[in-house]
């Protein structure tokens, strides 16, 4: 019995694909990344900034299950298309496939979080400030079924600077974890969203785990359905953006 109380303080829920096969998910598209170098993320910052002109709300997630996948959505099937060829130049050789699944199948404990910015949206790390893909300590914290999701659109917004323009988005990470015990599942899921930590400046990313009153079925939910509402996430330069929202740049070891 304490434990149930536990699980439902920390907002953990159990886990069936079956519990959402009910709802109306975005096209949805597997993207396949070739390795590329680090230097090639300075053509998806550019990408971003043609992005930005465009209407829609855009989708890059990374998946675990068995083995590592990436995907790619958008609200707008026509943005969907334009988003993989901006992602296709950047990774060479890349393959696209469109997916029947929605989101990682698994079964067990579902743990959810996601991350708040503290401070300036112009205080976190660009590329300039790396010359390796930060990527990797995300990547590196990764071992149950898990979905990371970077959701983002356009503001109405352009950032003047000494080194250029910068267009601004909106950004929403969330992350959902399962694993066949709740407190694996809610302790991954915690040390995903700090590893993003790798790109604080002077200003913080905080992670936000699941509660009673946002529990991490709804995040999850939130999560596959792919909407992103005013409320949501924080705003974040195109710049930012493109050191963050990426598929990792190099080959990952299954």
């Amino acid at each position: 019995m304490f434990d149930k109380i536990r699980r439902f303080i920390h907002g953990i829920n159990k886990f069936s694909p079956d519990d959402f096969r009910h709802l109306k998910f975005p096209e949805i598209i597997k993207f396949i990344p070739s390795e590329t170098p680090f230097s090639n993320l300075l053509l998806w910052e550019e990408a971003l900034k043609i992005l930005w002109n465009k209407k829609a709300t855009y989708s890059i997630e990374i998946w675990k299950v068995e083995d590592f996948e990436f995907y790619i959505s958008s609200n707008r099937f026509e943005r969907l298309r334009e988003l993989a060829y901006r992602l296709s130049a950047v990774y060479p050789s890349s393959k696209l496939e469109f997916s029947k699944k929605v989101f990682p199948e698994a079964k067990g404990y579902v743990a959810s979080g996601f991350l708040k910015l503290k401070g300036s949206f112009l205080g976190l790390k660009t590329l300039e400030d790396f010359d390796y893909d930060p990527l990797v300590h995300v990547i590196s914290a990764i071992r149950n079924p898990c979905i990371i999701q970077f959701l983002f659109k356009p503001e109405k917004l352009v950032i003047e600077t000494f080194s250029g323009d910068y267009p601004i988005y909106r950004l929403r990470i969330a992350v959902s974890t399962i694993a066949e015990k709740w407190k694996e599942a809610r302790d991954e899921c915690e040390r995903i969203l700090r590893s993003f930590s790798v790109f604080n400046g002077f200003a913080k990313l905080k992670p936000v785990l699941s509660s009673p009153v946002r529990s991490s079925r709804s995040i999850f939910e939130r999560i596959v359905k792919r909407q992103l509402s005013f409320f949501e996430g924080f705003k974040i330069t195109s710049q930012a953006l493109a050191t963050i929202a990426h598929f990792p740049i190099r080959g990952i070891e299954q």
